[in-house]
């Protein structure tokens, strides 16, 4: 599971991530809770609130928590880095007004009063082209991160004590 936590300069890392059962993905009750690659999440109450991440590759399968929403078109012509930048537009323009007592909080409504203008279907299309494989690209250094992360954690301690050892 996928928590605020986990939001780290606009993509979600797999720090200490909640670990559940797959049959959690399997089952009607939280299909709406699933998280696909591109979708767009936003922390939504908390001393976080208004950070932005983008879901890639590494992150999935995973299950969002209470404490965000997650930003996915209905159409699926809109590319999803279409709805990652209006979402990012929109919460730059709204950051301050969240409000609450001891917690700060957004509230949908004002996501629902923010104006999004749809280009025609040619310049969505033209987007896609030019956005969609630096989102791609994105996912896969991020993946490629991870890899190599997990190889120097492995490798560290191994050469700190001498079982390994690095020649030319």
């Amino acid at each position: 599971m996928i928590r605020t936590t986990n939001f780290d300069n606009g993509y979600v890392n797999n720090n200490d991530l909640i670990m559940l059962p797959s049959e959690f993905y399997n089952d009607a009750k939280y299909r709406n809770f699933v998280l696909n690659k591109f979708d767009t999440v936003l922390v939504m109450v908390g001393a976080s609130v208004g950070k932005i991440s983008l879901i890639t590759e590494l992150n999935t399968p995973s299950l969002q928590n209470q404490n965000m929403w997650r930003f996915r078109s209905i159409i699926p012509e809109i590319p999803e880095s279409f709805i990652h930048f209006n979402v990012k537009r929109i919460n730059d323009q709204v950051r301050g007004w969240s409000s609450g007592s001891a917690r700060d909080f957004y509230r949908k409504d004002i996501f629902k009063k923010a104006k999004v203008y749809l280009p025609t279907s040619q310049v969505l299309d033209d987007f896609s082209k030019i956005t969609m494989p630096i989102f791609e690209q994105i996912s896969n250094n991020i993946l490629e991160n991870d890899k190599l992360i997990k190889a120097r954690d492995s490798l560290l301690p191994k050469l700190m004590s001498g079982e390994v050892s690095v020649t030319d």
